[in-house]
């Protein structure tokens, strides 16, 4: 899911998470500085066997290879340390050693972190320049533990607080080795279906084809994301980014702000649940599902007798419910005055109450989930939810998805005003023809 147009939004640095969520740290590969200090010793091999690979053939010497590498980050190194923030609010420090330290982190784990990219996204063992069986996860392992590791890679660049900056990506992918790999060696295909393998193409691969002439290729990103106008500081931040959507706030009208005014901000008192599926279809409204658009540009159109609700479509798979879970996680670490995400989640929570709810949604194309876990789909979503215990419903912490709900409350109160009018007209007919029938029995 996409924004259509940039939104700046508060945050995008890249924060550690609290404490209490280190220890989901402890099975995954850490990038950056944040989190370099206990990793397992067996990631570390990775990477630094990786980083010896790229220098061994990056057609250099050893020392000019190193050299390059870090010299071309060093030159943003005070903007580097700047988006680096601890749980505490503290900062990286800015001593010489804890620097050099810093960027050979930084130098190493984005290197590593480019190999698996790239082969994630389609280039083999042999355009990465490794022999048959020396590729990077090593040759003793079998294809069911190498998926593994690809699983926990995937799940490492979505921690909160585990992502390297795009700025030092950006400059790795200008060092000969992986731009001649992602132009000259390799024919790509942009994944479908998967939301994070789609971001990981479009901001490394997609700007260095040279498939596509400059005005075609750069069009074409723009198309697809929007960060030709606003590049993100991250991974996280840029799927964040994209399920929120990129819409200004200059969209709602004046009269949608004095909406937004007079409903207050809601804390006071709980929430009323958002109407099911079932009760909306019921009521006349029916719901598109519509690629590439985000939280914020959820709607309700009106007509006369019914009315639309425009949903993001949801991939309901196992890494989008991890990146859901993460951004979740994101929202509150960035400390944003909005949660979006967590009130989307809320609100489909809401939508989705019982199993008939969730087959409207999957057959109206909205939720994608496999067949035979439709059934799952109102336990997967009150999960990510996390609504409590005692089934207390949390304000929508979210402006626009607050407003649609004004919306629906006001359709929905047209809905009943008419069709009370319609049975007190009905009455009034009843009443006047037996009158009428009375009248004529009599003369």
């Amino acid at each position: 899911m996409m924004g259509t147009s940039f939104r700046p939004i508060q945050g995008g640095r890249i924060c550690q998470c609290p404490p209490t969520a280190l220890s989901k740290l402890d099975k995954l590969i850490r990038f950056g500085p944040l989190y370099c200090i206990g990793e397992d010793l067996k990631f570390k091999k990775l990477k630094e066997d990786t980083w010896q690979h790229v220098i061994n053939n990056s057609g250099q010497t050893s020392d000019d290879t190193i050299d390059t590498y870090q010299l071309t980050i060093n030159s943003f190194e005070p903007t580097i340390r700047d988006m680096y923030i601890f749980h505490d609010g503290g900062r990286l420090s800015s001593d010489e050693s804890e620097v050099k330290k810093n960027l050979q982190c930084l130098v190493m784990d984005g290197c590593f972190f480019l190999i698996v990219v790239l082969n994630l996204l389609g280039a083999t063992a042999n355009d990465l320049h490794y022999l048959p069986g020396q590729f990077i996860w090593g040759s003793c392992l079998s294809q069911i533990e190498t998926q593994n590791l690809k699983k926990i890679f995937l799940k490492s660049i979505i921690f909160p607080g585990n992502q390297l900056p795009f700025l030092v990506l950006d400059e790795l992918l200008r060092q000969t080795f992986f731009r001649e790999i992602i132009t000259q060696k390799v024919k790509w295909y942009p994944p479908e279906d998967d939301v994070l393998l789609r971001v990981l193409y479009d901001l490394i691969v997609l700007p260095l084809q040279r498939n596509a002439d400059y005005y075609g290729t750069w069009l074409c990103r723009f198309e697809a994301c929007d960060s030709f106008k606003d590049p993100p500081n991250d991974i996280l931040h840029e799927l964040y980014l994209r399920l929120v959507g990129r819409r200004p706030t200059s969209d709602e009208t004046e009269e949608e702000w004095d909406i937004l005014l007079d409903m207050g901000d809601g804390n006071e008192e709980e929430r009323e649940r958002f109407p099911c599926a079932k009760d909306l279809s019921n009521s006349g409204i029916r719901f598109e599902g519509v690629q590439n658009i985000g939280i914020k540009d959820i709607t309700l159109r009106r007509y006369f007798r019914w009315a639309v609700l425009r949903l993001p479509i949801l991939v309901l798979n196992q890494s989008n419910i991890l990146m859901l879970e993460s951004l979740k996680e994101y929202e509150k670490i960035q400390q944003l005055p909005e949660r979006d995400v967590a009130a989307y989640l809320q609100l489909l929570c809401d939508m989705v109450q019982t199993y008939n709810d969730a087959v409207i949604l999957v057959s109206q194309g909205i939720i994608r989930v496999c067949r035979h876990r439709v059934h799952q789909v109102p336990q997967l979503l009150k999960n990510l939810a996390r609504l409590n215990e005692s089934g207390t419903l949390f304000t929508l912490n979210s402006s626009s998805l607050q407003l649609v709900g004004f919306k629906v409350g006001q359709f929905l109160l047209w809905v009943k005003f008419w069709k009370n009018v319609c049975n007190v007209v009905g009455i009034l007919t009843l009443i006047s023809t037996i009158f009428s029938i009375l009248q004529y029995i009599k003369s």
